[in-house]
C-alpha cells in the first residue's frame, strides 16, 4: 500500500482543516495543512494560504510571511500570494513594505485576475497613508514659521528649492533669516546672494557667520554690516582680518560679540578692534601674529566680559603682551584666556590679576617662561595646564601664591606643568581648602606619600572630577580615595601603579558612587577587574594604545 495520500485525501485534510478553523481549533487545522503542505503537489498554493492564516491565528507572523513568499514564488501571477503576503507585513508594523508588495503585485497580476481590484484598492489604500503633506499649505503661516525657525541657515537655504511655494513663503519670514550663517559655504559666495539673504531679513540680521575666503569681493563684509544695524554677533572662520575688517566691524554699533575662529589677525589689529568696537562684551582671536614687541593697550574697553587671545603653537615667539596695561583697560573682565605665547615679562605687574576684582575664569594653558599670577578672591577656575614657569623669578612666584586669597576656586588644572613641587601645590589648594570639585595634577611633580597627605588633610574632600594620571598611585592612595572622597564621581588613573585590588575597593565601598574611571596604560589592572567595574554599571576605559603603537607589524 502506496504511503502517500491520494486527491480525495487531500481534499479531505482540507475540508478538515477549514472546518476547524472555522470552530477556531486552529492547532488541529495547522496540522491538516501541514500534511497537505508535505506532499508538494497541485494542492500546493491552497494549502499554504490556508496554513497562512492560520498562522496569522496563532500569532506565528514570521511563519506565516515565509509561507505568503512561498506562495508569490510558486504563483507569480496570482494576486492571492501579494494580498496574503501584504497583510502579514502590515500585522508586523512594516507598511512600507507592505506597499512595495502590493505595488510589485499590480506589475505581476493581470488585470482580468479576480481579485485584482481588491490588490489595487490595498495599494492604493496604503499608498494614501504615505502621500506627503505639505505643511505649508495646510498650517496657518504663523505656526509654519515657528516651525521653521527651528531649522539651521543651511536647511533654510536648501528648502528654497522645494518649491515654489516653498522659496516664497520662506522668503516672506524674516526670523529664519536673522542669522546668516555662510560657515558651510563650499564654492565662493557671490555679492547678491548675501544681498539677497540680509533683504530676506529685512535687514534684521542679528548674527553672521562668514568664510572670508569664500566671499567674492570684501565689499560683502560691509554689506552685512552696513544693512544690519541690530548686528550682535560675528564670527569670521577663515580669511585674514586686514584692513576690510578693520575698518568695517567698528561700524556694527550693536556688536557684542566678536569671534575670528580660523582668521589670521595681528596683535595690533586686536587692540584697535577691541577700542574701536565699543560694545563688544566678548572677543575670541584664536590666531594672533605677534608683530611688534610690545602692545600698547589705549581706549575704554570697559564692557569686555569675556576675552580670549591665542597664538598658533607654530608661531609662539616672545611677545610683549603687555598684560598689566590690558587688565587696566578691561576692569570687568570675568574670563580671561591667553595660550601659546611665550612671555618676556620679568614685572610682577605683568602677572597681577588680582586688580581684576570680577574674574571668574583664567586660562593660562601652554605658555612659556610664566610667572606664578597673583589672584583675586572671585576667581572660580584656573588653567595652567601645559605651562613652563620661569627659573630666573621663581620666588616671585611663590609669592604670588602667598598673596592670594581663592576662597571660591572650584576648578584648577595643572597637568604637565612643570615645577610643580609639593609644598607650592600644598600653599595653592590651602587657599581654597576643601572647596574644589574638579582637580587635575596629571604628570605633575608628587610622589604617593603627598597624594596620601593631600587626601587624609581635607583638601580633595568635596572633589567630583579628580585626574591623577601619570602620578605614583597605588592601592593604598586608591584606599583613602574610596574611604575620604564621598562626592568623586569621575576619576583617571592612567598610567599608574594601581591594581585589581583598586578598582574592587573603588567599585565596592559604599561611602563613594563613582560613575567613570580610566585606567589606560594600567599594565597591573586585569581584564577581570576591568569586567567587574563595568558589571557595576562604571563606564571604563581601559587599554594599551602606546604599546600598540610600538608594535611590529605583520604581514598576512
Amino acid at each position: 500500500m502506496a504511503s502517500s495520500l491520494d486527491e480525495s485525501d487531500k481534499k479531505d485534510k482540507l475540508i478538515q482543516g477549514r472546518a476547524l478553523y472555522r470552530s477556531k481549533d486552529y492547532t488541529a487545522a495547522l496540522q491538516c495543512f501541514n500534511t497537505v503542505v508535505s506532499r508538494q503537489d497541485g494542492s500546493l498554493f491552497t494549502a499554504l494560504d490556508n496554513r497562512a492564516a492560520t498562522q496569522i491565528q496563532l500569532g506565528d507572523l514570521e511563519s506565516a510571511l515565509r509561507d505568503g513568499r512561498r506562495m508569490i514564488k510558486e504563483e507569480r501571477h496570482n494576486s492571492v500570494g501579494y494580498l496574503r503576503t501584504g497583510k502579514v507585513l502590515q500585522l508586523l508594523g512594516k507598511e512600507e513594505v507592505a506597499l512595495g508588495i502590493y505595488k510589485y503585485g499590480l506589475g505581476s497580476v493581470s488585470p482580468e485576475e479576480s481579485n485584482f481590484e481588491l490588490l489595487q484598492s490595498m495599494h492604493d489604500k496604503m499608498a494614501s497613508q504615505f502621500k506627503a503633506v505639505d505643511f505649508v499649505k495646510l498650517l496657518p503661516l504663523e505656526l509654519a514659521q515657528m516651525i521653521m525657525s527651528y531649522l539651521d541657515f543651511q536647511s533654510v537655504v536648501r528648502l528654497l528649492r522645494v518649491s515654489r511655494l516653498w522659496n516664497s513663503t520662506l522668503s516672506s519670514f524674516p526670523t529664519v533669516w536673522r542669522h546668516v550663517d555662510l560657515s558651510g559655504a563650499v564654492r565662493p559666495v557671490s555679492t547678491a546672494t548675501v544681498r539677497a539673504y540680509v533683504k530676506r531679513a529685512q535687514r534684521t540680521v542679528k548674527r553672521a557667520t562668514l568664510h572670508l575666503s569664500k566671499l567674492h569681493h570684501d565689499d560683502i563684509l560691509n554689506h552685512v554690516i552696513s544693512r544690519c544695524k541690530v548686528l550682535q554677533h560675528l564670527d569670521i572662520v577663515s580669511g585674514s582680518a586686514g584692513r576690510t575688517v578693520l575698518r568695517a566691524v567698528p561700524f556694527a554699533i550693536e556688536l557684542k560679540t566678536l569671534i575670528l575662529s580660523n582668521c589670521d589677525v595681528t596683535l595690533d589689529s586686536v587692540c584697535q578692534l577691541l577700542v574701536r568696537c565699543s560694545n563688544l562684551e566678548r572677543a575670541e582671536f584664536h590666531k594672533v601674529h605677534c608683530v611688534s614687541r610690545t602692545t600698547n593697550w589705549q581706549g575704554n574697553m570697559s564692557k569686555i566680559r569675556s576675552l580670549l587671545i591665542n597664538v598658533t603653537p607654530q608661531q609662539a615667539r616672545e611677545c610683549g603682551l603687555n598684560t598689566s596695561a590690558l587688565l587696566e583697560n578691561i576692569p570687568n573682565a570675568q574670563s580671561l584666556t591667553f595660550r601659546n605665547w611665550r612671555w618676556t615679562g620679568r614685572s610682577s605687574e605683568d602677572w597681577d590679576f588680582s586688580v581684576n576684582p570680577k574674574l571668574q575664569r583664567l586660562d593660562i594653558t601652554n605658555n612659556q617662561n610664566i610667572i606664578f599670577p597673583r589672584l583675586p578672591p572671585s576667581l572660580l577656575t584656573l588653567d595652567l595646564s601645559n605651562c613652563i614657569p620661569s627659573p630666573l623669578l621663581d620666588d616671585l612666584a611663590l609669592a604670588n601664591v602667598m598673596d592670594s586669597s581663592l576662597p571660591e576656586m572650584k576648578s584648577l588644572s595643572l597637568s604637565n606643568y612643570h615645577s610643580m613641587e609639593p609644598f607650592r601645590l600644598l600653599a595653592l589648594l590651602s587657599l581654597g581648602k576643601g572647596k574644589l570639585e574638579l582637580l587635575n595634577l596629571k604628570n605633575c611633580n608628587l610622589q604617593a606619600q603627598d597624594i596620601s597627605s593631600l587626601i587624609q588633610d581635607g583638601f580633595l574632600k568635596n572633589v567630583i572630577q579628580l585626574n591623577l594620571a601619570g602620578l605614583p598611585v597605588n592601592d593604598a592612595c586608591a584606599e583613602l580615595l574610596a574611604t575620604n572622597l564621598p562626592y568623586l564621581k569621575f576619576l583617571d588613573l592612567s598610567s599608574t601603579q594601581v591594581t585589581g585590588v583598586s578598582v574592587k575597593a573603588l567599585v565596592l565601598r559604599p561611602s563613594i558612587k563613582l560613575e567613570r574611571l580610566d585606567l589606560m596604560q594600567c599594565s597591573s589592572v586585569s581584564v577581570d577587574a576591568v569586567k567587574f567595574a563595568r558589571s557595576h554599571g562604571i563606564h571604563i576605559t581601559y587599554g594599551f594604545p602606546e604599546m600598540l603603537k610600538k608594535a611590529k607589524k605583520v604581514r598576512s
